[in-house]
């Protein structure tokens, strides 16, 4: 099985995503830091599926320093919440 990152996906294919969706039980943090050039320079809309609460802790902790913010589908913020198994990310310059 051949394995990329998604950096190297979009050099090749040469169109970066506007929007992503991710269900890839439970490999979404790592997915996401092997994305940092899509994160850094197209800022695509992330709707993510969880598998755990460590993951979603993680995610809450770490997306920030992405400049990006993590929401629930309807818009909240998650910050305060136990847990959830879905969650969108946005570009912190995004208006939600």
């Amino acid at each position: 099985m051949q394995v990329t990152t998604l950096d190297e996906l979009v050099m090749e294919l040469g169109s970066p995503p506007d929007l992503m969706k991710v269900d890839i039980e439970g490999a979404e943090v790592e997915m996401l830091r092997g994305a940092k050039k899509i994160l850094d320079e197209f800022r695509p809309v992330i709707f993510l599926a969880l598998h755990s609460k460590g993951i979603f802790d993680d995610l809450v902790e770490t997306v920030p320093k992405w400049k990006y913010v993590i929401k629930e589908l309807d818009g909240a913020d998650v910050r305060g919440a136990d847990y959830r198994d879905e969650v969108v990310l946005f570009p912190a310059e995004f208006r939600v």
